[in-house]
């Protein structure tokens, strides 16, 4: 009674048009290719006790509950498929934390591994350095030794010629 004194227009058998929605779910990988569609309609809330008919077999009660009953069944398809939808995101959140440590860490040892790097091109460096000087000193003793046999050798055959053209 107290809906009647809000001065409502609805009688309390008729049963409003229902306003049919489409949904559009894209499905996973998993899934297939093509979109879950689902269509749904807007149930008006049920007509309290006293606003049902008294025959429970007329035709609009019978229409109002097959509307409640296959809204009920797409929202339990819409619920099932947001559930599947949460656990893959949160399966490809985990997956990709746990991503993004390993980057992480493979990023920190090739820092460590960098560092070391560096400082062996330093040493190696300092080494070739060093190589190149020992080097440089060999070759110019060897060159003077070299210089010193030719000359000591040009000064034996200088004080010695009668030796070889007597041999001759």
């Amino acid at each position: 009674m107290a809906r009647e004194s809000r001065g409502t227009n609805r009688q309390p058998h008729a049963i409003r048009r229902p306003h049919i929605y489409s949904l559009v779910v894209p499905r996973t990988e998993d899934q297939g290719d093509s979109d879950f569609s689902l269509e749904l309609e807007e149930v008006p809330s049920a007509p309290s006790a006293a606003a049902l008919p008294k025959d429970a077999d007329s035709p609009d009660h019978l229409q109002a509950l097959e509307l409640i009953s296959g809204a009920a069944q797409a929202m339990q398809m819409v619920e099932s498929h947001s559930h599947k939808i949460q656990a893959k995101a949160f399966e490809l959140l985990q997956h990709s934390r746990s991503k993004r440590i390993e980057a992480s860490q493979q990023i920190a040892s090739l820092q460590e591994r960098l560092i070391a790097s560096e400082a062996n091109v330093e040493q190696l460096t300092k080494r070739l350095a060093e190589a190149e000087a020992r080097a440089n000193t060999a070759e110019h003793w060897l060159r003077r030794f070299h210089d010193a046999i030719n000359t000591a050798f040009a000064d034996k055959r200088a004080c010695q010629p009668d030796k070889v053209s007597s041999a001759a």
